[in-house]
C-alpha cells in the first residue's frame, strides 16, 4: 500500500490503496485518512470479519440447512450425536450405521412426498391431472 495522498482540487477524495493489478483505487466513499475499507489497514479485523459473514451466508451449508424441513433438522441433529458419541467410543458403530440407514429412509419418503406435491402443482397450473 502506498501512503495516503491529498485530493487533487475539484476532484473527490480517492482511496489511496493500490488494486491486485497494481491500478490505483477508485473507491470514492474513503475515510479521514484517505484509505477504503478494502485497503484501510487500520481496518483488517473489520474487512475479515465481513469476509467471513459474507461466505457463510452464501455458503452451500448455509443454504442447505435454511431449506432443510424441520423434521429433517431433528434427524440431522441425532445423526452428529450419534456421529460424536461413535467418535468418542460411547456408541457402536453398527448402530450409527443403522441409524444412518433410517435417516436415509426417512429422506427418501420425505423426498418422495414433497417431489409428489410439486408434480401435482405443476400439473393444476397447466391444468391437467385429476388430482385436487
Amino acid at each position: 500500500m502506498t501512503a495516503p495522498h491529498p485530493p487533487t482540487q475539484g476532484h473527490a477524495p480517492a482511496c489511496s490503496g493500490v488494486n491486485r493489478n497494481g491500478a490505483p483505487c477508485r473507491s470514492a466513499i474513503v475515510a479521514k485518512n484517505g484509505w477504503c475499507l478494502q485497503h484501510d489497514p487500520d481496518r483488517a479485523g473489520e474487512r475479515a470479519a465481513a469476509y467471513r459473514a459474507g461466505g457463510y451466508g452464501r455458503s452451500n451449508v448455509r443454504r442447505s440447512l435454511k431449506a432443510l424441513p424441520v423434521g429433517l433438522m431433528t434427524v440431522l441433529d441425532l445423526l452428529h450425536q450419534a456421529l460424536r458419541e461413535v467418535h468418542d467410543g460411547g456408541l457402536e458403530p453398527g448402530r450409527a450405521s443403522a441409524m444412518a440407514r433410517l435417516a436415509s429412509a426417512i429422506v427418501q419418503v420425505h423426498t418422495a412426498g414433497e417431489f409428489g406435491e410439486r408434480l401435482a402443482a405443476i400439473e393444476r397450473q397447466i391444468g391437467i391431472g385429476g388430482r385436487g
